[in-house]
């Protein structure tokens, strides 16, 4: 028996159909987001993330944070290791002299007498 079909239904947010004729809709995953026209899941541009399958655009990943591996979530910087702009891809270790702030999104020179004496100090010493 020929059924007649008269339309194509869209698919949701979030979900794509590869190529005409398909039968239903495939959500993208997680690091990845839906392209505007609905035919495919991009990854998520460098620094940024979606956490969640069914992304229609990805977050960036703000400072004293970095992207993970994988595009679904913003790592914090270990202590002495900092980001200090928004989509950053690694963190960077902070120099003899300096400590991480609180926040991961600077390095800190220690006030007078005081010191850090390696790279990566989260403090200063007297």
């Amino acid at each position: 028996m020929n059924q007649a079909r008269t339309a194509c239904t869209p698919c949701d947010d979030g979900s794509v159909a590869v190529s005409s004729g398909e039968t239903s809709c495939d959500v993208c995953s997680a690091g990845t987001y839906m392209v505007a026209d609905k035919t495919q899941c991009a990854a998520c541009e460098d620094g940024s993330v979606s956490e969640n399958a069914g992304a229609t655009e990805c977050q960036i990943c703000l400072a004293g944070t970095y992207m993970s591996s994988d595009r679904t979530e913003c790592t914090g910087c270990a202590d002495g290791y900092v980001s200090t702009g928004s989509g950053a891809l690694s963190c960077t270790i902070c120099g003899a002299g300096t400590h991480s702030n609180v926040g991961h999104t600077e390095c800190s020179t220690c006030a007078s007498g005081f010191v850090a004496v390696s790279a990566g100090s989260t403090s200063c010493d007297q």
